[in-house]
């Protein structure tokens, strides 16, 4: 029985803006180079690199524009899934689990990012899309996991109704 659905979208607009920008404007030089046969500034870069430049940045510009995390959870468990990067959704079973916190965290400070993150601190591993607020999952035999959510106050509800069904 689903508890708790939530799916978020990275949504940091002035980064998308940035990456798409330089996604374009690679994507001109290499139109500029490839097709009109004219070379792309001064000092052009080698095909090879240039090409290499590019597919990177529009690999980059993709994955930021539809990097998404879906969180679930049931009577079962939590599933998670952060799509490009994982394939499958994952599952924690409610036996693995020792104990689940509601946590207020800094994505820069304790884990150098957003996206799918080990914490510098120490903290274990991350799954932040964006905001400051998540399931922070401590798990009998690994490390602790922080499952952002936009929707604290929601979840911490559900949470309530889970420790009466487990």
């Amino acid at each position: 029985m689903v508890i708790y659905q939530e799916s978020q979208r990275f949504n940091v607009v002035w980064v998308i803006v940035v990456v798409s920008a330089v996604a374009l404007f690679m994507l001109y030089a290499s139109f500029q180079q490839f097709v009109l046969g004219e070379p792309f500034g001064q000092h052009p870069a080698p095909d090879v690199g240039l090409f290499t430049i590019t597919l990177f940045t529009v690999i980059v510009a993709v994955i930021v524009s539809f990097q998404k995390l879906e969180t679930e959870v049931t009577d079962k468990g939590i599933y998670f899934q952060l799509i490009p990067f994982q394939w499958r959704k994952r599952f924690i079973a409610w036996s693995d689990i020792e104990r689940i916190e509601l946590v207020t965290y800094d994505a820069y400070k304790e884990y150098a990012g957003y996206g799918y993150r080990v914490s510098v601190k120490g903290n274990g591993r991350a799954l932040i899309i964006s905001g400051n607020s998540g399931l922070m999952v401590y798990r009998k035999t690994k490390k602790p996991l922080l499952i952002g959510t936009q929707n604290t106050e929601e979840l911490l509800g559900k949470m309530n109704e889970i420790k009466q069904l487990v």
